[in-house]
C-alpha cells in the first residue's frame, strides 16, 4: 500500500524523532559506487528466478505496450541511449555473488525493429500476439547489459507499437515512469539536457544499510520478532490441487466510473479514511470470504523513497518494500465502517515498524518454523501517493497510455493493484495461470467487483453490516427439492411388529448355527421384556438398559425385548475394560441383559436380566399385547457411547423419530424390501447395527449374523456368505476392502455395498467393480449424534472424479441438511474448505447427563435459528453440487507452522500402485521436532517400495511439507472393534532401522553436517534436494556462507541452486583442476539465462 502526501511528511517527521534523519544538508557523493549490495526485495526477485524453488523460475518483471502514431525511430533510439546514460540502475547487471555492477559508459543500446507493413491483417495480429507472449513472460540475464529491453513494431504507416520489458530487479513501477517521462523530453528537445541528478542508487543502498544500525531499527526488529509464534499464514484460498509448473501470468481488470470513484472518495472523507484502505480492507473481506483460515496475511507493497537527500525523487531503481500484515474476515454482525478502522489501526501499527521489511520478516518465519513459507497474495495500491499517480500519467508524454500491461513476481500468484487513472478506479488482479479453477476465480473476481461497485453507492451504510453471501447459482445448485409424501410417523420398532403379525414364520436371523423366525425373535424379545419390567422402576418412563451380550441371536432379542418396554437400550460390550464398562453404568443405567455366567460385580450390582433360549417355543409370549404403549416419536430409543476427548465415554441419546427418518429414507431410496438381507458384521456399539437390526427387520428382510469370533476373518465370512446369501453388505470400507483382498467370494455377492464410517480408498471403487460388478457401492455419511448417516452417494467405478481427494461424500438425507460453513457459521463458497454441520429430523437429543458439552456440539445458528451438530469433519461444496469429505479437524497437525491434513496425506499414499493401504501420522522426531510418518502396506510384500521411492513418488503428488521423512511396513492396518483404523495402535517408526542412510564421502558427510544445522535432523539422503527437506531460499544464503567455510575452494550462491543436493553439490570438487569451481561460479549463471533465453523473442529478419 502506498501513501499520499500528508502521510508521507508525517512518517518522515517520525523517522526524524527515530534518529533516522540527521543531516540537515543533503550529501552530495563524490564518486557513485559501482558496485553494492541489492535490497531486501531485489536479493529475494533474484533468488526467485531460481528453478527449484516453489512457484519459481520467473523474474520478477513488468511488461507495457504502447500503442503510437508514426516516430522518428532513430531519434527515439537516440533519446533511450540519453536516458540509459543519465541513470546507473540502467547501467548495471548482476554478479553471480548478487552484487549490482555498474558500467561508467555503454555503447549504443541494441534496438530490435519489426516491420509488420507488408503483412496481412492476419498475420500482423499472430505475429504481435507471439511477440507479446514471450516479452511478457522474459527472464533478462542478469550477467549482461541492457537488462531493460525497448522494442519497435511497425505494424501501419501510422500505427506503431512500443515494447518495454523490464525486471524489477533494476526499476520498479515509478521508475519507468520517470524513464518514459525523460524519453519524451529528450526525443522533443534533441538538443536539450537535464540536470545532473546529485544521488545514485547506489547511494540510496548505502543509505538503507546505515539505518540498519540505528536504535529504530533494531526496535522494528524486536516488534517482528515478538509475533513469531503467532503471525498468521497466507489465506487458504482455493487453488487446484497441482499447482502449475511454470508461472505465467494473466490479468483481471475491473474499475469504477468516474462518478462511482468520486462518491466512493467522498464517502472515505466522510469517515476519515483513505480509499487505499478501504480498497485494502475490501479485498481483505472477499478473500476471507474464500478463504479457509479466519486469520491471515497479506503482503503489502511499499513505495519507499526516503532519504536525506531531496535528488531521491530522480533517482530511478527499485524502491518498493514489502510489509506482512495481518487480516481477518469480516464477521457478519459487524459495521463496514467498524471492520475498516480495525485493518486501519493494524496497517498504521505495523507500517510504523516496517524498515524491518517483510522479506526479512518472512525469512524469519519459515526459519522459525523450519520450513519454506510464502505469502503469495499481494496488494498495491499507487492511490494518492504523492508523485506516484503522477508520474505514471504518461498521457502527455510521445507514448501516451499503456495499451495493454503484464506483471508477474516469482513466489507470488496473486497481485492486487488498484490506481488512479483520468479520474476512474483501475484495479487488477494479475494471477498466475491455472492456480485456480476458472470458475472459483470468475467468482471470486466477481463478487469483488460487485462489493466495490457496492460500497461506492452513496445510498450504502457503512454503519450497517455488509455481508458477503454466497453467489446465486451456487446457492441454487445446493437446494434439496422438499417432499411432502415422505413422511413416516412409525416408531423404530413398528415395521418388526407389523412382520411378525403378518410373516411370523418368515425368516428374520440366520447364525451359524440356527435360524429364527420372526415369531421365533419376537417370542424371545417378549421374554426379555416381561422379565425387565419386572425389575424397572414404573416411575421412568423412558428408563436405560444396557445391554451386555456379544454378537448373537440373544443380542437382537434383547435389543428388541428393551424397546417393547418403552426403554432404551445401551450397548455395552461385555469385552470393555472394567473401568470403561463401570464408567458407562454409572450414567443412569437400570438394569442390564447381560450372559447367564455374569455376575452383579462384573455389572456394578445392577439387577440383572438374561436371555432364555426356551422363550423361542413360548407361545404364550406370541400372544401377549404388540402396543407399544407409553412410547412416542420423541422418547429415546438408544444411547451409544463414543469415545469422549478427556477419556470419558460420552453417550449420545437417540429418539424414534430420528433414527426412523434415517431408515425410511435408506429404504426407499434403495428398494429395500422382504427380498433383502444383510450381512450383519457391525458391532451393536457402532450405529450401523441399528440399521441392521431395524432397516432389514423392518421390511420384513432377515440378518445373517457371523460368529462373534469371526468378524474379522474374511474366509470364515466367504463360507458364510456360500451357505447364506445376503443382498446387502454394511461396514465399514476397511471390512470390504478386506474382503476384495482376500480373493475368494461367493457365487451370489450383494447388490448393495453401504460403506461409511471412515475414508474410502481412492482405488476402493475399481477394485471392487472388479471384484462384483453386480455389487453397487453407496458412500454414506454422518455421525452417531445424527441418526447414523445424513449424507449419500452413489459411486461410480470411475470415481473419485479428476481433481477430487477423495470419494465424493454426496447430498443431505431427506428432512436432513449437511452444510459447510466457516468459523463464524457463514457458508462456504464451493472449493472452500470448512466445517461440516448437520442440521434436520437426525439431530441427537445430546450428550447423556452432559449440558455443557451438548451445548458445545449442538448450537443454534444465531441467524437462522437452525438447531446443528458441529461434526468437526472437513469439507467443501464441488460445482457439481456434492460434497468432498476432507477429513476431520482432530487429525489436522501442525508441523513448522502449515496445517497438514493427515487425510490428504494418506490420499497421496493410497493412490501409489505400490501401496494396498497407508495411514500417516506424526511422531516425534530425533531432534524433538514433530514429523510426518507414513504406516504402508505394501501391495507386494517380498518387493515392498523403499522410502525414497515413496518420498519421489508422493513429490509430484503433494507439497514438499507434506510428505513423510520415515515409514513404517505394516503387515495390516490395526483396526478398531468398529472396523475402524486405530491410530493409537501404530508402532512409532524405529530410527535406527530407519537412519541407516548411505554414508558418503568425508567431503559430503561434512556438507550433511551443514545441512543438518540448519533443518534440525541429518536423516536425509545424499541426493535428497535440500529444498525438499524445507530449506528456504533465503536459508540457502546462510547455508552458503556457511559451507564456503568448510569447503575446499569457495562456490558462487547461484551454484548452490544449481547443485542443490549432497552429492550434486560435493561433485563439484570431483575434478581436481583448480579452475573447475571458477569455471562452474562463471556458468551457472550463464547455465540459468540459457533456460531464460528459450523464451525470448527472437526473429530473424
Amino acid at each position: 500500500m502506498s501513501l499520499t502526501t500528508e502521510q508521507l511528511a508525517l512518517f518522515a517527521k517520525l523517522a526524524k524523532a527515530k534518529g533516522l534523519s540527521k543531516a540537515k544538508h543533503p550529501p552530495v557523493t563524490a564518486v557513485a559506487p559501482l558496485e553494492f549490495p541489492m535490497t531486501d526485495v531485489q536479493r529475494a526477485y533474484w533468488l526467485g528466478r531460481t528453478a527449484g524453488v516453489r512457484l519459481s523460475g520467473v523474474a520478477s518483471h513488468g511488461y507495457q505496450e504502447f500503442d503510437c502514431g508514426m516516430l522518428d525511430i532513430e531519434r527515439l533510439h537516440s533519446s533511450w541511449d540519453k536516458v540509459i546514460a543519465r541513470h546507473d540502475m540502467l547501467r548495471a547487471t548482476v554478479t553471480p555473488e548478487g552484487f549490482f555492477k555498474v558500467q561508467p559508459t555503454v555503447p549504443s543500446v541494441p534496438w530490435h525493429v519489426d516491420d509488420y507493413r507488408l503483412l496481412s491483417e492476419i498475420e500482423k495480429k499472430q505475429r504481435l500476439e507471439e511477440k507479446r507472449n514471450l516479452l511478457s513472460h522474459r527472464i533478462p540475464d542478469l550477467t549482461k547489459w541492457p537488462i531493460i529491453s525497448l522494442e519497435i513494431s511497425i505494424v501501419s504507416e501510422n500505427f506503431i507499437r512500443i515494447h518495454l520489458s523490464c525486471d524489477a530487479v533494476i526499476a520498479d513501477v515509478y521508475s519507468i515512469g520517470i524513464c518514459l517521462k525523460e524519453l519524451s523530453f529528450y526525443y522533443r528537445h534533441p538538443d536539450a539536457s537535464l540536470p545532473s541528478l546529485g544521488m545514485t542508487f547506489g547511494d540510496y543502498v548505502t543509505e538503507i544499510k546505515n539505518k540498519e544500525k540505528t536504535p529504530f531499527y533494531q526496535k522494528c526488529l524486536t516488534y517482528w520478532h515478538d509475533r513469531l509464534a503467532t503471525f498468521p499464514m497466507a489465506p487458504l484460498l482455493p487453488t487446484v490441487e497441482k499447482e502449475p509448473v511454470k508461472q505465467h501470468f494473466r490479468r483481471l481488470q475491473g474499475n469504477l466510473t468516474q462518478e462511482d470513484w468520486a462518491s466512493f472518495k467522498t464517502i472515505c472523507s466522510r469517515y476519515a479514511l483513505t480509499p487505499s484502505v478501504v480498497l485494502y480492507a475490501a479485498f481483505s473481506a472477499v478473500l476471507g470470504y474464500w478463504s479457509g483460515r479466519s486469520n491471515f496475511c497479506l503482503n503489502v507493497t511499499l513505495f519507499n523513497r526516503e532519504s536525506e537527500n531531496p535528488a531521491i525523487a530522480n533517482v530511478v531503481g527499485d524502491f518498493t518494500t514489502t510489509m506482512l500484515t495481518a487480516v481477518r474476515t469480516m464477521r457478519p454482525d459487524e459495521a463496514f465502517v467498524d471492520y475498516v478502522r480495525s485493518l486501519d489501526d493494524e496497517f498504521w501499527r505495523d507500517f510504523e515498524h516496517s524498515s524491518y521489511s517483510g522479506i526479512k520478516f518472512l525469512q524469519d518465519l519459515s526459519e522459525h518454523r523450519k520450513t519454506p513459507i510464502l505469502m503469495p497474495v499481494v496488494f498495491t495500491s499507487a492511490i494518492g501517493a504523492g508523485d506516484v499517480g503522477e508520474i505514471l500519467n504518461t498521457d502527455n508524454g510521445i507514448l501516451g497510455k499503456s495499451s495493454y500491461t503484464i506483471t508477474q513476481t516469482p513466489q507470488i500468484w496473486l497481485d492486487h493493484q488498484v490506481i488512479e487513472e483520468n479520474n476512474k478506479l483501475i484495479y487488477n488482479w494479475d494471477i498466475v495461470d491455472g492456480i485456480f479453477n476458472e470458475e472459483v476465480l470468475n467468482v471470486m473476481f466477481k463478487t469483488y467487483s460487485e462489493f466495490v461497485k457496492n460500497i461506492s453507492s452513496p445510498t450504502t451504510k457503512w454503519e450497517t453490516p455488509l455481508t458477503i453471501t454466497l453467489p446465486k447459482e451456487q446457492e441454487r445448485n445446493r437446494k434439496v427439492p422438499t417432499s411432502t409424501s415422505f413422511d413416516n410417523e412409525h416408531l423404530l420398532h413398528q415395521g418388526f411388529l407389523d412382520h411378525v403379525l403378518t410373516n411370523p414364520d418368515q425368516v428374520a436371523i440366520i447364525t451359524p448355527h440356527q435360524s429364527l423366525t420372526f415369531r421365533e425373535l419376537f417370542c424371545a424379545a417378549s421374554g426379555v421384556a416381561q422379565r425387565l419390567k419386572k425389575v424397572l422402576s414404573k416411575e421412568n418412563k423412558n428408563p436405560l438398559v444396557a445391554i451386555g451380550i456379544p454378537k448373537s441371536w440373544e443380542q437382537i432379542a434383547a435389543v428388541l425385548g428393551v424397546i417393547l418396554t418403552g426403554s432404551a437400550y445401551v450397548p455395552v460390550d461385555p469385552m470393555w475394560p472394567h473401568a470403561r464398562r463401570m464408567a458407562v453404568l454409572n450414567q443412569g443405567i437400570q438394569a442390564v441383559i447381560a450372559e447367564g455366567e455374569a455376575t452383579p460385580s462384573d455389572w456394578s450390582n445392577l439387577p440383572l436380566i438374561t436371555v432364555e433360549p426356551s422363550d423361542l417355543s413360548n407361545s404364550s409370549a406370541f400372544d401377549a399385547p404388540l402396543s407399544s404403549q407409553h412410547i412416542s416419536l420423541d422418547s429415546i430409543a438408544y444411547v451409544i457411547f463414543t469415545s469422549g476427548t478427556t477419556g470419558t465415554p460420552k453417550g449420545v441419546v437417540m429418539t424414534h423419530r430420528a433414527v426412523q427418518n434415517t431408515i425410511h429414507d435408506i429404504n426407499t431410496r434403495f428398494n429395500i424390501s422382504s427380498q433383502d438381507s444383510v450381512f450383519a458384521l457391525s458391532s451393536l456399539s457402532f450405529d450401523l447395527s441399528v440399521y441392521d437390526i431395524f432397516g432389514i427387520l423392518g421390511v420384513g428382510g432377515h440378518l445373517v449374523l457371523p460368529n462373534a469370533n469371526e468378524v474379522r476373518d474374511p474366509s470364515a465370512w466367504v463360507q458364510c456368505l456360500i451357505n447364506h446369501p445376503v443382498t446387502i453388505w454394511n461396514s465399514v470400507p476397511a471390512l470390504w476392502q478386506m474382503l476384495i483382498e482376500h480373493g475368494a467370494s461367493p457365487k451370489q455377492m450383494p447388490r448393495l455395498a453401504l460403506l461409511s464410517g471412515d475414508w474410502i480408498p481412492a482405488r476402493l471403487p475399481k477394485q471392487s467393480h472388479i471384484f462384483s460388478k453386480e455389487t453397487k457401492l453407496i458412500s454414506l455419511g454422518g455421525a452417531t449424534e445424527a441418526a447414523i448417516w445424513s449424507i449419500a452417494y452413489e459411486i461410480s467405478p470411475t470415481d473419485p472424479p479428476t481433481d477430487w481427494k477423495s470419494i465424493p461424500y454426496g447430498r443431505a438425507l431427506t428432512h436432513q441438511s449437511v452444510e459447510v460453513l466457516h468459523d463464524d457459521l457463514t457458508p462456504c463458497p464451493d472449493d472452500v474448505i470448512g466445517e461440516l454441520f448437520i442440521g434436520g429430523r437426525g439431530l441427537a437429543l445430546g450428550y447423556l447427563g452432559d449440558k455443557n458439552l451438548t451445548a458445545q456440539k449442538f448450537i443454534i445458528h444465531p441467524r437462522t435459528g437452525q438447531r446443528l451438530y458441529k461434526t468437526g469433519d472437513l469439507g467443501r461444496w464441488r460445482n457439481n453440487g456434492q460434497i468432498e469429505f476432507l477429513g476431520r479437524r482432530d487429525t489436522q497437525v501442525k508441523i513448522g507452522g502449515f496445517r497438514i491434513e493427515l487425510g490428504d496425506v494418506e490420499s497421496a499414499l493410497s493412490t501409489l500402485p505400490e501401496v494396498s493401504a497407508a495411514v500417516a501420522g506424526v511422531c516425534p522426531m530425533p531432534g524433538g521436532a514433530l514429523g510426518l510418518v507414513g504406516y504402508i502396506v505394501p501391495l507386494n510384500p517380498q518387493r515392498p517400495p523403499t522410502a525414497e521411492e515413496l518420498r519421489t513418488a508422493l513429490r509430484t503428488l503433494l507439497p514438499g511439507y507434506m510428505v513423510p521423512q520415515h515409514y513404517v511396513l505394516l503387515d495390516s492396518l490395526p483396526l478398531s472393534d468398529n472396523g475402524k483404523i486405530d491410530r493409537k495402535r501404530l508402532p512409532p517408526p524405529n530410527f535406527t532401522e530407519l537412519n541407516s542412510i548411505e554414508r558418503g564421502t568425508e567431503l559430503e558427510e561434512n556438507i550433511r553436517e551443514v545441512i543438518a544445522r540448519h533443518i534440525g535432523t541429518a536423516s536425509f539422503g545424499l541426493d535428497e534436494k535440500f529444498f525438499d527437506l524445507g530449506v528456504t531460499s533465503l536459508l540457502m544464503v546462510k547455508i552458503h556462507r556457511e559451507l564456503n567455510e568448510i569447503l575446499p575452494q569457495h562456490i558462487a550462491l547461484i551454484q548452490l541452486f544449481e547443485a542443490p543436493s549432497v552429492r550434486a553439490l560435493a561433485k563439484l570438487f570431483e575434478n581436481k583442476n583448480n579452475d573447475a569451481i571458477d569455471r562452474g561460479r562463471l556458468q551457472a549463471e550463464k547455465r540459468l539465462a540459457s533456460r531464460a533465453s528459450v523464451r525470448q523473442y527472437r526473429r530473424e529478419k
